[in-house]
């Protein structure tokens, strides 16, 4: 299959484009072997060096997934997608230029039967799991092969450290964030099978002075949505509170829901 890489001008671009989003986030994750090792094994892919498959990288980002399978020497090609050029322009910097397609993940332009696995890494939320869209999903990835969903479960994340400090941007998180029930219903209504369901590591982090400065940065959860006087208060309290809870570990985990096409 060849993979054209589409740059379309006229997109709808996400606001955390306009505050450096991709660089910072890219900066935190790509570090992270473990949980990429994890989502790559679920897709049960043989990592031959005369091997042709094509996994989609679904939602992106910086291309993260990509940069490890470089890293890993993963032989199979990765194809990045993403509705933000910003985002892709990450990926052009991993790959030399190769595999980044910029389109919405509700509109794949790809035939049947193109992926021989497709990721979804913490982007769930940001596309409505209606039938139409699982369905497509399954439309391109071939028979036999996994889908590899990961995701925050709402009771997790209401532990989260900046979610004290900044209150609203939880109730934005939870309001977009589906249920795991819900993904899986989707996924069998659809005629995939739920292969394995467990929890992956997708970050341990420290309540130090660099946590907070990576907070300023405003790359995690929903803090780009919220007002700059909530987010400012909530900048003041973490100084605040840095002596008291200095040190202090977060392990920030995620589902990992394996999903096979029937």
């Amino acid at each position: 299959m060849e993979i054209i890489k589409f740059m379309v001008v006229l997109q709808k671009h996400f606001p955390w484009n306009n505050i450096g989003y991709s660089g910072q986030y890219s900066a935190v994750r790509k570090s992270n072997d473990k949980y990429w090792s994890e989502i790559w094994k679920s897709l049960s892919i043989n990592n031959d060096s005369n091997d042709s498959s094509f996994v989609l990288d679904l939602g992106s980002g910086p291309g993260l997934l990509r940069s490890w399978g470089l890293r890993n020497n993963i032989f199979c090609d990765i194809v990045s997608l993403d509705k933000s050029i910003r985002m892709l322009e990450k990926v052009e910097f991993y790959s030399n230029g190769k595999g980044s397609v910029c389109a919405d993940a509700a509109s794949l332009p790809f035939c049947s039967n193109s992926f021989d696995g497709i990721v979804i890494s913490n982007f769930l939320h940001c596309v409505e799991v209606t039938n139409s869209f699982v369905f497509r999903l399954l439309y391109v990835l071939k028979h036999g092969c996994n889908i590899a969903v990961s995701i925050a479960s709402s009771e997790k994340l209401r532990n989260y450290w900046e979610y004290e400090y900044f209150p609203s941007a939880m109730s934005f998180d939870l309001g977009r964030l589906p249920s795991i029930v819900d993904i899986i219903m989707a996924f069998e209504r659809a005629g995939a099978h739920l292969q394995d369901n467990k929890q992956i590591i997708l970050e341990e982090r420290v309540f130090d002075s660099q946590f907070i400065e990576r907070t300023k940065k405003r790359h995690m959860s929903a803090l780009w949505a919220i007002s700059d006087d909530e987010f400012n208060r909530g900048i003041r309290s973490m100084q605040n509170d840095l002596e008291c809870k200095s040190s202090l570990k977060q392990v920030i985990s995620l589902e990992l829901l394996v999903f096979k096409k029937k």
